[in-house]
């Protein structure tokens, strides 16, 4: 879905929306307005671009949050926005950008200093490795207490 600049200053989404892709785009500092309480998915690609002022984006009734989430496997291209009440509920969004006129209240936005990446499986030992390991370790100890103890206390 897209939504550029047209006769009205401000556009609302309402309702849950799931979207294979959504791309907010203003010239003129449009204001976009977030269904209170409910969320938007974004499954692929998120765009969110102020060509000029920044899009403001915020909340239909105030005090109250709304919810973005862009899905694990999507992109994002997200520039020149302020955010009010409208928490990331899915990838950490603008990771590299500064809130741009927004009042705030912004959970899962701006700052983190780069892209954020989804964790990855540190490799482990399997169990017969791991306990290979373990007796290595018995094994030194053992050679350690030996060559600490005199050799004579073992002998009778």
């Amino acid at each position: 879905m897209q939504l550029r600049d047209g006769l009205t200053a401000a556009s609302a989404i309402l309702g849950a929306s799931q979207f294979a892709n959504l791309s907010l785009v203003s010239a003129s500092g449009k204001r976009f307005r977030f269904e209170s309480g409910l969320t938007q998915s974004v499954l692929g690609t998120l765009q969110i671009s102020g060509n000029g002022p920044p899009i403001q984006m915020d909340v239909t009734a105030s005090g109250t949050v709304a919810f973005l989430n862009l899905a694990t496997g999507g992109t994002q291209a997200i520039a020149n926005v302020g955010v009010s009440d409208v928490h990331a509920t899915g990838q950490h969004l603008a990771p590299t950008q500064v809130d741009q006129g927004g009042s705030g209240n912004v959970q899962g936005w701006f700052g983190g200093g780069g892209p954020t990446t989804p964790p990855v499986p540190v490799p482990a030992l399997s169990p017969i490795a791991l306990a290979a390991l373990v007796a290595a370790f018995v094994l030194v100890g053992l050679r350690r207490q030996e060559l600490v103890m005199p050799h004579y206390l073992f002998c009778k």
